[in-house]
């Protein structure tokens, strides 16, 4: 009986998840974003009864002027999302968040010569909750990540390399590894807490082989006030990366234990392999 109970509660709880409601995350202090599809109309009014003035393609620049929480929501491919009224290189008009990164960098990814945009949207399970705001953010999660490459979109599986969903609304850098041959450049993706008396991050480290993304380390740091501090940074050196690891532990306030540790990893032009 309580097998039987135990699948019930497993099942409701799947069911749940999947038919939840999930809107596109604001971000309204933002204001420049990227189109991530191709053919996405711009309309006279907030809605699909507003009159079509044109259409822009992924990779578009269009620059947020104006969002209200009264007007429509659409819901579109699996999201409920919120019109933006934007300005672009083609005029002016409203679009659907859907089709709008909310998050995003421009870079040189995969060391061409030529930058790509990454780019995702991020989703909540409440209507009008922002991107930016910690409190209202923390459990945003990021989908949908995109290269997109000479107008060309690359869907990323980002999510593929976690065992749970990236969430805790992550945020995302760009790193060159210039000091590696052959130079590889890599998408860093940021989680972490902080809340003044201590807290801890992690910096996974992804890299391109072609239109392959590759994961290579996570990065981990933790600091509790007065307990114990841990740091793990990278230096990279011809065909090598290392890893430095320093942790600190404390009693009755003063510092009672410090270890620093390397690791190394050979870099072959597409791969790392621990030495």
């Amino acid at each position: 009986m309580k097998k039987i109970i135990a699948v019930f509660i497993a099942l409701c709880l799947f069911l749940a998840e999947t038919f939840a409601e999930k809107y596109i995350a604001v971000d309204w202090e933002r204001k420049e974003h990227f189109v991530i599809d191709d053919r996405v109309n711009v309309r006279s009014s907030p809605g699909l009864s507003g009159e079509k003035l044109f259409q822009l393609n992924a990779g578009d620049s269009v620059k947020i002027t104006d969002y209200s929480r009264d007007w429509e929501w659409l819901w579109a491919e699996g999201y409920y999302a919120p019109w933006y009224k934007i300005s672009c290189e083609k005029g002016e008009g409203y679009i659907n968040g859907r089709y709008v990164s909310t998050k995003e960098i421009w870079a040189d990814f995969d060391n061409d010569g030529m930058n790509e945009l990454f780019a995702c949207l991020s989703t909540s399970g409440e209507k009008n909750s922002p991107v930016s705001e910690y409190k209202a953010s923390f459990s945003n999660v990021d989908e949908n990540h995109v290269l997109i490459k000479n107008g060309i979109i690359i869907p990323i599986d980002l999510s593929g390399f976690y065992e749970g969903s990236l969430s805790k609304d992550p945020s995302y850098k760009f790193v060159e590894g210039s000091r590696l041959t052959p130079q590889v450049n890599f998408l860093v993706v940021n989680t972490g807490f902080g809340d003044g008396g201590g807290g801890w991050g992690e910096d996974r480290y992804f890299y391109f082989i072609g239109e392959k993304l590759r994961y290579f380390v996570t990065l981990n740091w933790y600091s509790y006030e007065m307990a114990e501090d841990h740091s793990e940074k990278l230096e990279f050196a011809g065909k090598t990366a290392k890893i430095h690891i320093s942790h600190t532990e404390y009693k009755d306030g003063r510092e009672s234990d410090t270890r620093n540790d390397t690791r190394e990893y050979l870099w072959d032009g597409r791969n790392f392999s621990e030495k």
